[in-house]
């Protein structure tokens, strides 16, 4: 897995795909100093609240049980699919994420401390057949996201594909540039471009 962590367009550093305990919070002053602050704690110093997107597939559900075991407060997005879990600090919220207005309503009333944003129509072959509706899943969700995690200050960590490579060579570095050879290696490749222009606090997983 690479991690792409950014808080500012000139600065990286590795952080952890899932937040952990007493993670700090990089960011920039008016003078364009990087000053570390303890993210905001809701039921005591170490919970954070959590957004997730994509929260029943595979690794939004995995993750969603490791945060909740680290007692945190986690609010999962889901559409099509259950959620099997039940706990007193996850809060299942069923929502098509391609509706802006909802989804950024929804972001700015929970107030998350953290948004991993997860949620993707993967079905390559699919992608092909309907680059619309990929657009509309893979891309245009991540520009409400990233706006509105300013909006609130919240850090997102968003998750990629190493599709966003054209597979030729392997072992591709953190900072190499994308080069997609299909419709859902584009999206997701669009996305990670969203995110590192319009975010002010962002990690990409690939």
């Amino acid at each position: 897995i690479h991690h792409l962590p950014h808080t500012s367009p000139r600065s990286q550093r590795n952080l952890p795909s899932t937040p952990k305990r007493n993670n700090l919070r990089h960011t920039r002053n008016q003078s364009n100093i990087l000053v570390e602050t303890p993210p905001r704690s809701r039921k005591g110093e170490t919970t954070l609240r959590i957004l997730i997107t994509g929260a029943s597939s595979l690794p939004g559900y995995r993750t969603t049980q490791e945060l909740l075991k680290q007692e945190h407060e986690v609010i999962a997005i889901h559409l099509k699919n259950p959620i099997p879990l039940e706990h007193p600090n996850l809060t299942k919220i069923k929502l098509d994420i391609t509706n802006q207005v909802k989804l950024q309503d929804l972001i700015l009333k929970k107030k998350p401390d953290i948004i991993i944003h997860m949620a993707a129509y993967g079905d390559v072959d699919g992608c092909e057949k309907n680059k619309a509706y990929a657009w509309k899943v893979n891309v245009e969700p991540t520009i409400t996201i990233a706006k509105t995690a300013n909006i609130i200050k919240a850090y997102v960590l968003y998750l990629s594909t190493d599709y966003v490579f054209d597979g030729t060579k392997g072992l591709y570095k953190e900072n190499e540039p994308p080069s997609p050879i299909n419709y859902y290696g584009l999206t997701k490749a669009t996305a990670e471009t969203i995110i590192k222009a319009v975010c002010d606090q962002w990690s990409i997983a690939r």
